[in-house]
């Protein structure tokens, strides 16, 4: 092993990005690598590449060029967004869920959540490479996106049937950013749109929000029973944040205070007072409901803490 960088910053730009780019990208897949070996770190090539893996590895890579990376992050990039206006993009204007490893299309029915990688791979392309044209691919995606009269957004054509909150998450991540970038395109207004459905709608008394609900935004239980994650609640909370910090709305700011709460709640009934791996599925009393323990949701708990308030975070993550 080689020697310790003195910074994060100097480690992730010397170390973490070129191995990471090293195992990710290869040319001539219709897509990344999406994993590797649990035994010694080698890719694994998959037979199927996933339009929202590309999409957000198409932003990361992006954020890493910005970083510092070098050119070889945007190089990365753009590899991934040829694929996404390229074979991955249908005839009618939305995006496949799947290709094929030689580039055709496994599963063409995509989902809003890969229309929500889409965007924020656009977004954070256009802000490093300056391509004003991908700005305008993104309106036309916007403007494909239908407001349902109950609340968030679906794609046309989308029936009725049990909803996840998560993809209308990712949308405000992606609506946010290409507000930033985009001023006056729209964003703006789609993101507030968020903001409400949160707040009217996903938000429960307890402070927390659930994964799933019915075609009019109404929570869904199986069995009496409400499926949680430890993790979305820190995103979620990451998110309203950062979007009450640029745009002043305090009420996004009240709705991720409640959720802040609610999340260290929970850590605190899961365990206990030291801060060590969490859980993430969670059941109505906050406890966990199986021995999994992802690394995401402590992820998502340290960036929550780097935009609450001081008094909420109470110096908890160093």
């Amino acid at each position: 092993m080689g020697a310790v960088p003195d910074n994060v910053s100097a480690w992730l730009v010397d170390r973490f990005i070129p191995q990471w780019l090293a195992r990710a990208w290869r040319p001539g897949l219709p897509g990344y690598v999406e994993s590797v070996s649990w035994r010694d770190g080698k890719p694994l090539v998959p037979e199927t590449f996933s339009t929202m893996v590309t999409g957000r590895l198409v932003y990361t890579f992006s954020l890493c060029h910005a970083l510092g990376g070098g050119a070889s992050c945007l190089d990365a990039a753009t590899h991934g967004l040829n694929v996404l206006l390229g074979p991955a993009c249908r005839p009618d204007g939305g995006f496949a869920h799947a290709l094929a490893l030689d580039g055709s299309t496994a599963d063409a029915h995509g989902d809003l959540y890969d229309i929500a990688f889409v965007l924020l791979a656009l977004g954070g392309y256009a802000a490093v490479s300056g391509r004003q044209d991908i700005l305008d691919v993104a309106d036309a995606i916007g403007a494909r996106l239908d407001r349902d009269p109950s609340g968030g957004f679906r794609e046309t054509g989308q029936a009725s049937r049990l909803r996840l909150q998560y993809p209308q998450m990712h949308l405000f991540e992606a609506f946010q950013l290409l507000a930033r970038i985009a001023p006056g395109r729209g964003w703006e207004a789609r993101a507030d749109a968020i903001v409400d459905l949160a707040e009217r709608r996903l938000l429960q008394p307890e402070g927390c929000i659930n994964e799933w609900y019915d075609g009019t935004w109404n929570a869904a239980e199986a069995d009496g029973e409400p499926e949680r994650e430890l993790g979305h609640q820190f995103e979620w909370a990451w998110l309203l944040y950062r979007y009450g910090l640029t745009s002043g709305a305090s009420r996004a700011t009240a709705l991720a205070d409640r959720l802040y709460a609610y999340g260290k709640s929970v850590i605190a009934t899961a365990v206990g007072a030291s801060i060590g791996p969490l859980p993430n599925r969670i059941d109505k009393t906050g406890r966990a409901r199986d021995a999994l323990r992802p690394l995401w949701p402590l992820t998502e708990l340290l960036r929550a803490a780097c935009l609450a308030p001081p008094e909420k975070a109470n110096g908890e993550i160093a």
